[in-house]
């Protein structure tokens, strides 16, 4: 057997039920010559003729990877899953379940593929009902974890560690109290680390969420640099959110002096978090975000944080199209038994990924020794909803359902729990609520809720808007996963009226996380763009 095709199936064995991208592939195969050509790319002081040969080298290396890729492909042992981005191939093991035997001049490896019913939920999955998300890594990956940053660990040594966690994940990571590493280090230094972020963001498909904490700044001249270099790369996978109450935007008047024009000028996101309304962290992933309940997160910050590289914050995701869930003439009795199939559904996953935590998340054991129990003691699984509409007859009473529904599902886990320690195994399962991003899924339906566009702050006042409001404001309180409101945000303003708006929004409403929109603001005539 050839060592490349042995390294490609030992990564396959290690993550039997993953689809693996050839990129992956390739770093898993040559890691110490792929990480020098990224570095060659990457150095902004390379000449272009050495950066010329760096990516020569890459593509070299991506032919010599496929040919052994497509050879086990031709064999049967592989299938190409999926093609993304730029043509890139994902592979997976062309198996169901069982055990797979590859035998080649005295080389052997087996591979074990596990298999978890979920036949509760197929039926709703063959209506696009229900969607699970990246069920190739529900026993390998965790959707989203935290990490957290201190000016004493240095920009490059925390950059190592996310780098380290990337192939842990399939969806997010958070890092929390950027502003610490920002201010500690030079702006070209951390300009070059967003530069490496941006690359291995796209090249595994994950999302990273930066969290400025507004009361953590001291030096905003440094924050000013960060930001310009943030505009400059325009990362395609990285958020930035944020962390305020009110009165700290006008305190930090000079720095949104900058963020404003910069990010409306490039139609980027502005992300602010609500620390007087939610003081937990909030991520922003593909699937949606994610946060902890208050009470988790004050519980972390007074016996866990040092102990640990940060905090698992959820395992497995499962989506609901309440749309075509309502529009199939589902009655709430029925809505209730499908939250109850999809608990046990995510029971299940649970228990197989404890099982078989010591073999694919030894990465999160090496890096929290001893304390690896404390980094995944708050993790939780989620049940998320797309495309409600509350405007609907048949979803009108939807606030009051997930509430009580929710109360249902937070039974159903405490008595799961109860019942694992009582036999003596040290088990944990929590089920959270929240909502999708777009971006999950091209497969989900056509988005139908209510939009308006803000164009001055006295639109705020109409009652359409006020109602609006009122109903997500309402709906955040269920949704204890985290929630986003979107504004599309046209017309010329300046940044105080942004600034006056925001703590309007933050001073009269409960709403966690609010996101500023300028994508949209030009050549738009109509009210068609408002909350998300």
């Amino acid at each position: 057997m050839h060592p490349t095709e042995q390294s490609i199936l030992n990564k396959f064995k290690q993550e039997p039920l993953r689809e693996i991208s050839t990129t992956e592939l390739i770093r898993a195969v040559y890691p110490e010559e792929y990480s020098r050509i990224i570095r060659d790319i990457d150095n902004e002081f390379s000449d272009k003729k050495l950066t010329r040969k760096a990516y020569q080298r890459k593509a070299q290396l991506h032919r010599k990877t496929l040919y052994h890729l497509n050879k086990l492909v031709s064999e049967g042992v592989l299938k190409v899953s999926s093609v993304h981005g730029k043509g890139e191939k994902h592979f997976s093991l062309n198996m169901e379940e069982g055990e797979l035997v590859v035998e080649k001049k005295h080389k052997k490896i087996i591979i074990s593929k596990p298999t978890i019913s979920t036949s509760l939920i197929e039926e709703y999955e063959s209506k696009g009902i229900v969607r699970k998300f990246d069920p190739d890594g529900w026993l390998t990956k965790l959707n989203c974890i935290l990490l957290e940053s201190s000016k004493e660990q240095g920009i490059n040594r925390f950059y190592e560690l996310a780098y380290n966690c990337f192939p842990e994940i399939n969806d997010a990571i958070g890092l929390n109290n950027f502003e610490q590493l920002v201010q500690s280090n030079t702006p070209g230094n951390t300009e070059e680390v967003l530069k490496r972020l941006d690359i291995e963001t796209k090249d595994h498909d994950r999302i990273v969420s930066i969290i400025i904490n507004l009361k953590g700044i001291s030096d905003q001249s440094r924050m000013i640099d960060f930001i310009k270099a943030f505009v400059r790369i325009k990362p395609r996978n990285i958020n930035i959110i944020f962390k305020a109450e009110s009165k700290e935007l006008k305190s930090h008047e000079k720095l949104f002096a900058n963020i404003i024009p910069e990010f409306s000028r490039e139609e980027l996101k502005l992300n602010i978090h609500n620390r007087k309304v939610h003081e937990a962290p909030i991520i922003l992933g593909k699937a949606g975000p994610y946060t902890l309940r208050e009470e988790e997160w004050k519980d972390y910050e007074e016996k866990v944080r040092g102990n640990t590289i940060g905090l698992a914050i959820a395992d497995t995701t499962i989506i609901i199209d309440i749309h075509r869930l309502f529009s199939s003439g589902t009655s709430i009795n029925e809505f209730r038994k499908l939250m109850q199939k999809i608990s046990n559904v995510l029971l299940k996953v649970n228990m197989s990924k404890n099982k078989k935590a010591g073999d694919h998340l030894k990465k999160f054991d090496e890096l929290n020794k001893p304390n690896t129990k404390q980094f995944f003691a708050y993790s939780r699984n989620y049940i998320r909803l797309w495309n409600y509409d509350l405007a609907e007859k048949s979803q009108e009473h939807l606030p009051e359902l997930l509430e009580s529904t929710g109360q249902e599902i937070k039974a159903f886990c405490s008595a799961q729990h109860t019942i694992y320690r009582a036999c003596g195994i040290p088990f944990g399962f929590d089920i959270a609520l929240s909502t999708v991003m777009r971006k999950f899924s091209a497969g989900l339906s056509q988005r139908r809720y209510a939009k308006a566009t803000i164009r001055s702050f006295k639109d705020f006042h109409q009652p359409e808007t006020m109602s609006q409001v009122q109903l997500k404001e309402k709906l955040s309180r269920v949704f204890d996963g985290g929630d986003r409101t979107r504004f599309f945000r046209r017309g010329e303003f300046t940044h105080q009226e942004i600034l006056r708006e925001l703590a309007f929004l933050m001073n009269t409403y409960e709403l966690p996380l609010i996101t500023y929109d300028f994508k949209e603001r030009k050549g738009e005539i109509k009210l068609t763009n408002f909350i998300e």
